[in-house]
């Protein structure tokens, strides 16, 4: 499952309408025809979308029994959160049967455009398999090193994700 990497900016909703941007990072899609599908995304948060949509709110499917053990202390308040989402197995096979990671991507910017209420914009056609942050690296660290800390939620193991 090699991502496609976007780069790009993204609007999502919440369930009651309140729309928020992210980075849109990566796309991933495999299986298809007799193998479950499985697309994802990769998206970064700034603190303050991360807190209130899934520390408060809980979205992306993300109560406190599916978060696995963070770093010690909890997630560092005021920098950017990473999340990988796995679309919903019936809207996946509904709008990306036929589709790669690319098209997936192409399509999610162009609804971000044009319809930003569409269902696959929503945080609950999504469920979290990880939450992350950057680490601060030493200044001796390799170039291009990079050290993420966060956690693993239940979904992430889940062999197929339905609302």
């Amino acid at each position: 499952m090699a991502p496609h990497t976007v780069d790009d900016l993204l609007t999502l909703h919440e369930p009651n309408t309140y729309e928020f941007r992210v980075i849109f990072v990566s796309v991933s899609h495999t299986g298809g025809g007799a193998a479950p599908l499985d697309v994802r995304i990769t998206v970064d948060l700034g603190w303050d979308a991360y807190d209130r949509s899934i520390a408060t709110f809980q979205l992306f499917h993300c109560p406190p029994d599916v978060c696995g053990d963070g770093p010690e202390g909890g997630l560092i308040e005021g920098k950017r959160v990473r999340v990988e989402a796995r679309l919903d197995d019936a809207l996946a096979r509904e709008h990306f049967a036929d589709a790669d990671a690319e098209a997936v991507a192409s399509r999610l910017i162009e609804l971000s455009d044009s319809d930003p209420q569409h269902a696959l914009l929503e945080t609950e056609a999504w469920f979290a398999l990880t939450v992350t942050q950057a680490l601060d690296l030493p200044p001796d660290a390799p170039e291009g090193a990079a050290l993420r800390e966060g956690y693993r939620t239940t979904w992430a193991g889940a062999p197929k994700v339905a609302r």
